[in-house]
Parts: C-alpha cells; structure tokens; sequence
C-alpha cells in the first residue's frame, strides 16, 4: 500500500514539473526578442510588479535630466503623439535627485511599436505620461 501511495505522488509531482515546463510562455512579440529580453538582464524599470503581465502592456522609459525630459517630449510631438494630463517637478539642485518617466502603452492604437535598439522616443505614441520621482 505504501508502495502504491509513494508511486501516485512521484507521478503527481513529476507531472507538476513537467507541466510548469511546458506552460511558460515564450513566444516573442519583439522580433526574436521575448518580451523579458526585449530589455537587459535585471531590468525592471523601477516597476517589477507591472512588468510582463497578462494586463496592458506599458514600457517605461526613464531620462535623467529636465533638458533630457524635453528633448524627449519634443521628439514625441514631432511624431504627433498624444500625451496624458500630468504635472511634473522640475527641482534641480543638492536636496534630492529628479528623475523623469515616460509611460507609453503599447494597447494604444496610436502608439507605434519599436525595433529592439531603436530610440524609444522617436515614433508616434498615444497617451503618453510623464511622471517625475525624486530620489534622496
């Protein structure tokens, strides 16, 4: 009896193996990229938890500096893109470090998708936002 016990649970277990084998996903929509390595190994944009999820997929894009920031958003109007309603800070200076993220959602029929390496700002985009974080 024990014998059929422990031979029942070994193919229960070996069948869960198996079949968290076969059911990751890595078809690719980024050429021959899968959507994890379309960015470098250990990225995660600051936001792991929204990172490759069954929800609305959303690339984040972070700038360093305000001159960067406009730069970018100029880039973007040259292609038409729309943009979300935010208010950015703008601080430059000793008390903190602001940094810029722009969201574009790839689920926007407006939004252009990218080749891998190409500039992320350089294409029409829809609904875009822009958020700014500081950083002690």
């Amino acid at each position: 009896m024990k014998k059929i016990i422990s031979l029942i649970l070994f193919v229960c277990m070996f069948c869960g193996f198996v079949g968290c084998e076969f059911s990751s996903d890595n078809s690719g929509k980024n050429g021959n990229h899968t959507e994890w390595n379309f960015y470098p190994n250990g990225y995660t944009a600051g936001f792991p938890s929204r990172i490759n999820k069954n929800a609305p997929r959303i690339e984040f894009w972070w700038v360093e500096t305000y001159e960067e920031c406009q730069e970018a958003i100029e880039l973007l109007k040259s292609h038409d893109s729309t943009f979300d309603k935010t208010a950015i800070f703008t601080y430059d200076g000793e008390l903190f470090d602001t940094k810029y993220c722009f969201e574009i959602s790839l689920e926007n029929n407006l939004t252009v998708p990218i080749e891998f390496g190409d500039n992320p700002f350089d294409r029409r985009a829809g609904g875009v936002k822009i958020t700014s974080y500081a950083f002690f």
